[in-house]
């Protein structure tokens, strides 16, 4: 068996062939992409000659700890990207002028997949492209040359990205028809391949003169959030002839979205009616590029210079030795051969933290299991000094296999031995072990502050009703006791939800359940499509929404003033119970984090002692990480009317749907949110059975404990493919108690006003009976206790 770990402890590249066909359609069409070295660092200012090398387009980026990063393009004097290895740079940083030396601090100057790249596409397909008359048909296969162009070229430009890239997928092609969203962000390009050929035949039912060509390019900017994504590059790529009156976005619109998010939209302008003047707007205000497309050949080309573009950018980092809260002006050189320029950024602070810089950060980026198939990477965002090996760990998760990123992909440890995969027989999951070819050789060791991708791991036939490819991850720290501190911290998403349909169901006590009064009448109710959360939200996730929320100010302590730890409050109300024995989070410097139990990390283990306020609080400020609209007025503590599209409480009426509807199954209403009419200890946790084996209450599991991966479990989702929807704990809902109506209802959310709030689920703490379905229970919003959590919804 491996060692203990904790998931809170302190992965199809692009074929030669395929980057070699591109870069040779690039050259002879005259675009500004050049091969690295040979000619390029001669003298001169013949064709693919360097005689001056420009910074553009830098984003700077200062997060802890004390980490300074700049994003940038780097450009020849005819605006053409240079793209070389990050090797055959010279580098310098400075603060205040100084020069800083690597012997004292970490400089680091990484390649275009450094930052995870994360591309939307959005693909014209009005008149426009589509019109045969315009554009003839060559090899009469009933599509336009335009469109059959544009497909192949979307579908090179995806092979030319990096292994680990995320595309997704909009189309647009009738003005009275929204946009349609092909696909979400994926990484395996051969479906996002799929995706393209199906567009024609299952998104376009129309194509007329004008298409809403802005809502397109709106929605895929919207797909990025306004939080910070300091490990993240974001693009948007649109093709169009700049003439649309069928949106209700506007370029400005766009702008100021894309600017909120650091996207930059790369502009395609293609057709015969041409109309620039928006599209290249919104290029040159969001940092991108504009080209122009005369023909089909020439459509081609502009995406070949796009994807040179997003392989011409680069990451300068180093880490600041300052401690202090006086200002400085950090500023960096870029040289290759006898050509540099130097870029000097706004001035920062770096007052002293607690943040440890001895904590390395690894990331798995949100992934889709899809067609059979999942793809799932591990990154890095900050490596601390000393990284020779790395075990990972997966519980039991579906056959899979796992290779070094190599390093035309950008992969940290290319050259590292393994992965090796080892079996833990306690656990029944699997560790994944890559090591240093010489562990005692600091030069083949990752080196200090770098970033990019680590492992590849392909699942490549999970059941066809998969919606996640493993219940856990860890790393594990051990490894490095007694060679200088330094430990990893394993980043995941702070949003996982499921979808449910939009239909009718049947809410309250099916006959013959031990039940109440409160459970009756059995009525019909109508709900509009939504989201819940796979899982309740965990004191890892609930943890770093705080920590933002201290972080804007927005906390406070119990008397109204400034918050410096213990109990929570905001906006005059409890927030979470800090402090208290049974607490599961501390709070330190400027951060909250999950606490040890008999050695056990609660960071995966559902939040609680939170107050419904405290959930409120938490879905408005998700909300507002992920740049979307706060559902609630934190004023009031009222839900706004209409709902806006952030994240909320789930009302009752769409927590027992989600839980218990089945309309395949007889009678359709499940007694247990894990789609059985029995219940026992190996799918729900109740009745103090204490499955982890703590030596004291409160007895919880971890959220998604029981999914069939761990031992003595059986997977058990509710129909609508959420966990623990019975047991484990109680579950805040959005509304006040009321009476049942006989009548049916659409999208109900409870009484007006009340004392009391609904909870739902059951938890460890309670009998069978309570942990049912159609079970009701009602406290005060104020209530807190070791049983009681919550999870997250949100509107369609």
């Amino acid at each position: 068996m491996r060692r203990p770990f904790s998931s809170a402890d302190p992965l199809h590249r692009a074929t030669a062939l395929t980057l070699l066909v591109l870069v040779v359609c690039l050259l002879l069409v005259g675009c500004p992409w050049f091969p690295p070295g040979g000619e390029g660092e001669g003298e001169g200012e013949g064709e693919g000659e360097i005689a001056e090398l420009h910074i553009e387009r830098v984003v700077p980026t200062y997060t802890h700890p004390y980490l300074l990063d700049f994003t940038f393009s780097l450009e020849d004097q005819d605006e053409r990207p240079v793209i070389n290895d990050p090797d055959e740079f010279t580098v310098a940083a400075m603060e205040n002028g100084a020069r800083l030396y690597e012997y004292s601090t970490p400089i680091v100057l990484a390649g275009a997949a450094g930052k995870e790249r994360k591309c939307f596409l959005a693909l014209d397909y009005t008149e426009n492209t589509a019109a045969i008359g315009k554009h003839a048909d060559d090899d009469g296969n009933g599509v336009s040359d335009a469109v059959d162009t544009m497909e192949q070229a979307a579908k090179d430009f995806i092979d030319a990205l990096s292994a680990d890239a995320q595309i997704g997928l909009y189309a647009f092609s009738d003005e009275n028809t929204p946009p349609a969203k092909v696909t979400d962000f994926r990484t395996d390009k051969l479906l996002l391949h799929d995706r393209i050929d199906t567009i024609r035949g299952d998104h376009v039912a129309a194509s007329s003169l004008r298409g809403p060509c802005w809502d397109a390019v709106y929605a895929a900017v919207q797909e990025s959030t306004t939080s910070e994504g300091d490990d993240e590059q974001r693009y948007v790529v649109v093709v169009s002839n700049g003439r649309d009156s069928g949106s209700l976005q506007t370029p400005a619109g766009i702008i100021r979205a894309a600017n909120e998010r650091n996207v930059h939209v790369y502009c395609i302008g293609f057709g015969g009616a041409l109309d620039p003047d928006g599209l290249e707007d919104i290029a040159s205000q969001t940092g991108g590029r504009y080209y122009a497309a005369a023909d089909a050949d020439g459509l081609a080309a502009a995406f070949g210079e796009v994807a040179a573009c997003l392989q011409g950018v680069y990451t300068m980092r180093w880490v600041t030795p300052r401690r202090s809260t006086t200002p400085f002006t950090p500023s960096f050189r870029i040289t290759l051969g006898t050509r540099s320029d130097t870029y000097t950024g706004p001035s920062h602070t770096t007052p002293f933290s607690d943040d440890d810089p001895l904590a390395g950060r690894v990331r798995i980026p949100a992934y889709v299991v899809e067609a059979g198939r999942g793809r799932v990477f591990l990154r890095a965002t900050y490596v601390p000094d000393g990284v020779r090996q790395l075990w990972f760990y997966l519980s039991r998760p579906h056959e899979f296999t796992a290779q070094l990123v190599g390093e035309a992909d950008g992969g940290l440890c290319p050259d590292w031995l393994g992965p090796f995969v080892h079996a833990d027989t306690v656990t029944s999951g699997y560790w994944i072990e890559v090591r240093s070819p010489q562990l005692a050789n600091a030069n083949t060791w990752i080196p200090e502050a770098a970033l990019g991708p680590i492992l590849q791991i392909d699942f490549e036939a999970p059941p066809a009703d998969a919606v996640e490819l493993f219940a856990f991850a860890g790393v594990d720290n051990t490894i490095y006791q007694g060679q200088g501190g330094q430990y990893l911290n394993l980043d995941q998403p702070l949003v996982d939800t499921v979808d449910v349909p939009a239909g009718w169901f049947e809410m309250g006590m099916r006959s013959g359940e031990p039940g109440s009064s409160f459970e009756l009448p059995r009525h019909d109710v109508y709900l509009d499509a939504y989201e819940i959360g796979r899982r309740e939200v965990t004191n890892d996730e609930f943890a770093a929404v705080l920590t933002w929320a201290y972080k804007q100010g927005y906390l406070q302590n119990s008397a109204g003033g400034e918050y410096t730890g213990g109990a929570v409050y905001a906006a005059d109300r409890g927030i979470v119970v800090l402090g208290y024995s049974y607490s599961q989070l501390a709070f330190s410097g400027d951060e909250f984090y999950p606490l040890m139990r008999d050695n056990v990390s609660m960071g995966s283990h559902p939040a609680v002692l939170v107050t419904w306020f405290g959930a409120v609080a938490y879905c408005n400020w998700l909300s507002e990480m992920m740049g979307l609209r706060p559902c609630y007025d934190l004023t009031t503590w009222e839900r706004l009317d209409p709902v806006p599209d952030g994240y909320r409480l789930p009302t009752e009426a769409e927590w027992e749907r989600a839980a218990a509807w089945d309309p395949s199954a007889n009678p359709g209403h499940w007694v247990y949110g894990f789609s059985s009419d029995t219940i026992d200890y190996f799918r729900c946790n109740y009745e103090d059975n204490n499955p982890i084996g703590f030596s004291e209450q409160p007895y919880t599991s971890p959220s998604g404990f029981f999914n069939g991966f761990n031992p003595y479990t059986e997977a058990s989702r509710s129909p609508a493919g959420a966990y623990d929807m019975s047991g484990n704990v109680w579950e805040w809902c959005h509304d006040w108690f009321g009476e049942y109506p006989s009548t049916p209802q659409i999208n109900p959310e409870g009484a007006e006003t009340g004392y009391y709030n609904i909870l739902r689920g059951g938890a460890w703490s309670q009998s069978a009976t309570e942990c049912r379905t159609a079970n009701r229970w009602i406290v005060e919003p104020i209530s807190a206790a070791t049983d009681l959590g919550f999870r997250i919804a949100r509107g369609r």
